[in-house]
């Protein structure tokens, strides 16, 4: 987690905000799945849907 952590506070650095906020949402959807490894069998099935579900949702970037 410490890793995701460092990524994602570089992020808050970066001026191009369109760019640093996809790479954020991509990071926060990598933390969760990595978070999967050691849930319980329906925490992890509860990770997978919740990320499945968000890659459906429809992006907008100004």
């Amino acid at each position: 987690m410490d890793e995701y952590l460092t990524q994602m506070l570089a992020l808050t650095q970066d001026r191009d905000y369109e760019r640093a906020h996809g790479e954020a949402d991509d990071l926060l959807v990598k933390a969760l799945l990595s978070l999967r490894a050691n849930a319980t069998p329906e925490q992890a099935e509860q990770i997978t849907k919740l990320t499945d579900a968000y890659a459906q949702v429809g992006k907008w970037y100004a």
